[in-house]
């Protein structure tokens, strides 16, 4: 099976975008069905191995770049959620305490 790597790499940009949006908007429905969608990708990616065009290099630099950013968003949003997180299992310990009186 012939592999265009051009449509892939364009494909991986597209998630990446739509991903940025949805991890934005706390749509964690969208985000499930976009990592499927982003597993498919990079398999086919690796099933296409690598490409020997040369003209593309500039296009992988940017979308690498954007998944960079992309990571780092997601690792903020992790990171806010989980002190969110503990703010609310510290009120409920703080109820429990306090209920008992």
């Amino acid at each position: 099976m012939r592999f265009n790597h051009k449509t892939l790499y364009k494909s991986l940009h597209d998630i990446t975008i739509r991903t940025g949006k949805a991890l934005g908007e706390n749509d964690f429905e969208m985000l499930v069905l976009l990592g499927e969608e982003h597993e498919n990708i990079m398999n086919e990616l690796k099933q296409a191995g690598l490409s020997d065009d040369f003209d593309m290099l500039g296009m992988i630099n940017e979308i690498k770049n954007e998944v960079d950013k992309l990571a780092a968003q997601m690792e903020r949003k992790r990171d806010e959620t989980s002190r969110e997180l503990k703010k609310i299992g510290n009120g409920k310990k703080l109820v429990a305490a306090y209920g008992r009186f």
